[in-house]
């Protein structure tokens, strides 16, 4: 029976029982909800959605997806299921002319939006207060850096009426990000639902899995190994500096190189690094790369990366390609390349293609969609595909790589369109594809390889079997990473199934048992390495990611009160209490009553482990701060260093500039320097690091303060942030709502405003000529007797004081 409620449109919307559950728990709890791909996540959002907008009648709803053509595909959603005006459905994205966005979100009752707009605008001073319900799709991405949980806390800070719920088929196999994403999006209930759960199971369509395995041809072997044999070569150099304790390769996967070359560049920033490590990490990394596209891709992916990285510029891939060893590998690969001699998955993708269209009792409506993680592989596949007069598109990202355009978001919206009308046979994707898009009915699905990831894996399934039956056919070659990768995968998606569960059961107290028990077995394992003569790492090859109700209901007339509000009546009052639990006080109070301190933050630290802390003891207000990372009070302005960024910006004469702007614009200017300063390092003098902080704190009176870290930082700025506001009772103030300028300041501005003239040059002006009329009036050779100021800064000094104006046509 059709569900009966005021903005949703009649006849139009039958929920199954999951969903009513779903729903019931959803309307009234911040909740993440994970349900098989086609199983109607966004109808459920969209119900919420409408109770929500009804209860708040004066409220919006945001709904937010990665990427533009997923907003354009729920936009279309809500309008077909909610009983508004079409101008009251809007799609807010980076498209979006910034001078409309202000009465776009004022007229609209739902937003549907890309998330780095939406924290754009946030910066902006977005009101979120009148916000009743926020929707993050595809939620596993909030985690790290990524917009979700930034949006999540402000909304939660600012909304009267707040309720989230996030949106998966795959949060994570990870039960640290589980819990990540549990905490940045404020959760306090799991709705999951497996293939296997009653209520899910008469819904979920048949699914036909088959793996194709090919051999690895000799000559590609011989490649293979002879890049093995060069890559144990490097990382018997790199377990010799002592960064890692074995070279055996089935131990040593991307993500870890990935994270001992950041400890190398992070090493090299405080100017205790090794420069030759950082050369040879990044040969080990093209190397393992290569391997990677030898296994699994083919020569022509691999030959194209070899292309490109001969092209860069920096020393280790010079050396690289300088090493007889990979001459000669180049010329292996160049003489197959030239023979046109590819990896046999090409000859299998085509064949079977063939096979299945001529199979096809419908060819023209026949749908393939063919993921592969490479964009030269999709092009091969493209060439081949064509010149066999088959028809296809590719379906790939935005970014534009050497001669390689990307497509727009316009154009991927117009491809999958193309596709859904069956204009084409065959769709070519790369993993932008696999995210959340609507493609009604695909019959089969190929993988060109396995992924290690689970949450890949399930959403590339996921593409088929959605309203009809379907097929995933997935390639693997015999004995390569394509088999430790497919195992990968399944491990990941049972870790997955078997935490959700446990969150649903247990709640966040059973989440973070098992994090205690992870962190436990790890302590253990760690002592147990650290006391044996082998380290056997696990989980090696990282690339890159019950609820049953009865069938027998009686009432079946599902109305807003007997489905969204069940139990509310009574839960109303608690729920209530719930939801406040993770929201600030709208008086910018703790939870004792005492006022928050406030700090404005520069925009650029918006990703830091810094802003982390400060967003939970303070009130925190992003800004784009022309002057300073943290403004403290009216008088207190901070400029935040790493000691490798404090040496790059003597290298690069930043430092002075920056501190003449603290120091004109705030009476107590500080500096934080994290980590220590090497006085020994990048090949800078001692004696110039020391007059720069000499400078500093003579000529600037800009107090220096020494932390170790980003969390000792954060404690730093609430303890004067805190001395400021509450001891002193001084607000806190942006450059302009302070003291006016002293004269001395504004004569410095006017001679900075002259090319290429700095604070310090500024100084060195007056001081010699001691009022601005005489630098005016100066000539050429007057100007070049100041300090600092030679015959070109002279020249254009004399032209800006002394040229007649002309006013432009």
């Amino acid at each position: 029976m059709f569900l009966t409620h005021p903005l949703i449109k009649p006849d139009t919307v039958e929920l199954r029982k999951y969903q009513e559950a779903i729903i019931a728990t959803s309307a009234n709890k911040n909740t993440i909800v994970v349900l098989p791909t086609g199983l109607g996540k966004t109808l459920i959002a969209v119900i919420v959605a409408a109770h929500r907008l009804h209860k708040f009648s004066n409220s919006k709803v945001l709904f937010l997806a990665p990427t533009k053509p997923l907003a354009v595909q729920h936009a279309a959603t809500f309008r077909q299921i909610l009983n508004l005006m079409t101008d009251e459905i809007s799609i807010f994205t980076s498209a979006t002319p910034t001078n409309k966005r202000e009465e776009l979100w004022k007229n609209s009752k739902v937003i549907l939006a890309t998330p780095q707009t939406i924290d754009n605008e946030i910066m902006k001073k977005l009101n979120l207060e009148d916000v009743s319900f926020i929707v993050f799709d595809e939620a596993h991405k909030a985690v790290g850096n990524y917009a979700y949980g930034f949006i999540a806390g402000e909304y939660m800070k600012k909304a009267k009426e707040p309720l989230i719920m996030g949106l998966s088929a795959s949060p994570s196999s990870d039960i640290e990000k589980i819990s990540e994403i549990s905490k940045n999006l404020f959760i306090d209930a799991v709705e999951i639902r497996t293939e296997n759960d009653t209520d899910v199971k008469p819904y979920i369509m048949k699914v036909e899995e088959e793996w194709v395995k090919v051999e690895l041809p000799e000559k590609f072997k011989g490649i293979r190994d002879n890049i093995a044999y060069l890559l144990k070569f490097y990382l018997k150099q790199l377990k010799d500096m002592n960064y890692i304790d074995t070279i055996n390769l089935t131990n040593i996967g991307k993500k870890d190189l990935l994270g001992i070359q950041e400890i190398i560049r992070n090493d090299i920033l405080s100017g205790n690094g090794n420069f030759d490590a950082a050369s040879l990490v990044a040969k080990i990394i093209k190397l393992h790369y290569g391997l990677e596209l030898i296994e699994t891709q083919g020569i022509w992916t691999l030959y194209k990366y070899l292309e490109r990285m001969n092209l860069q510029k920096g020393k280790g891939v010079k050396e690289l390609f300088s090493d007889e060893s990979m001459k000669k590998i180049c010329e292996n690969i160049k003489i197959l390349y030239d023979a046109k001699t590819d990896h046999p998955k090409l000859d299998t993708i085509l064949k079977i293609l063939k096979e299945e269209l001529s199979s096809s009792e419908d060819v023209k409506n026949k749908k393939i969609l063919l993921f592969t993680q490479y964009r030269d592989t999709a092009e091969k596949i493209y060439e081949i595909l064509t010149n066999n007069n088959l028809k296809c598109e590719k379906f790939i990202g935005q970014a534009s790589r050497d001669n390689n355009k990307g497509m727009t978001q316009k154009e991927q919206v117009a491809a999958l369109e193309r596709f859904k009308n069956t204009d084409f046979n065959i769709l070519i994707a790369t993993s932008v594809a696999e995210e959340g898009l609507d493609i009604p009915k695909v019959d089969v699905v190929i993988f060109y390889e396995p992924i290690p990831s689970g949450i890949r894996t399930i959403q590339r399934r996921g593409r088929t079997g959605r309203m009809f039956e379907g097929k995933v056919i997935i390639l693997m070659t015999k004995n390569t990473r394509d088999e430790g990768y497919y195992w990968s995968s399944i491990s990941k998606e049972r870790k997955m199934k078997e935490y959700l569960t446990k969150f649903q059961v247990s709640g966040k107290n059973g989440i973070e048992k098992e994090m205690q028990k992870k962190h436990a077995q790890q302590s253990i394992l760690l002592y147990s390495n650290n006391n044996s003569d082998t380290n056997n790492n696990s989980d090696t090859n990282n690339n890159s990611d019950t609820n049953n109700n009865s069938d027998n209901k009686e009432d079946e007339n599902y109305n807003k009160d007997n489905i969204i509000n069940k139990d509310e009546t009574n839960k109303n009052e608690t729920n209530k209490d719930e939801t406040n639990k993770n929201k600030t006080n709208k008086d910018e109070t703790n939870k004792n009553g005492n006022k928050l301190i406030t700090i404005y933050v520069d925009v650029r630290e918006r990703n830091t482990e810094i802003f982390k802390i400060l967003n939970e003891k303070a009130n925190i207000v992003v800004k784009q701060l022309e002057v300073g990372d943290y403004i403290l009070s009216e008088k207190v302005c901070v400029e935040r260093k790493t000691a490798g960024d404090f040496l790059q910006s003597i290298i690069d004469r930043r430092l002075l500039d920056q501190a003449g702007n603290l120091a004109r614009n705030f009476e107590i200017p500080l500096m934080i320097i994290e980590e220590g300063i090497n006085f020994s390092a990048r090949g800078i003098h001692p004696n110039a690091i020391r007059g720069a902080i000499a400078s500093l704190a003579t000529d600037f009176k800009i107090c220096i303060i020494p932390t170790k870290n980003e969390e000792e930082t954060a404690e730093m700025l609430i303890a004067i942030a805190k001395r400021e506001q509450e001891e002193k009772k001084n607000h806190v103030a942006l450059i302009g709502e302070k003291r006016a300028y002293t004269l001395n300041e504004r004569q410095l501005l006017v001679v900075e405003s002259f090319p290429n003239v700095s604070v310090v040059l500024a100084e060195n002006l007056l001081r010699h000529f001691k009022t601005v009329k005489k630098i005016a009036n100066a000539g050429v050779k007057a100007l070049m007797k100041v300090e600092g100021i030679g015959l070109k800064k002279a020249e254009e000094i004399f032209k800006i004081t002394h040229s007649e104006y002309k006013k432009e046509k």
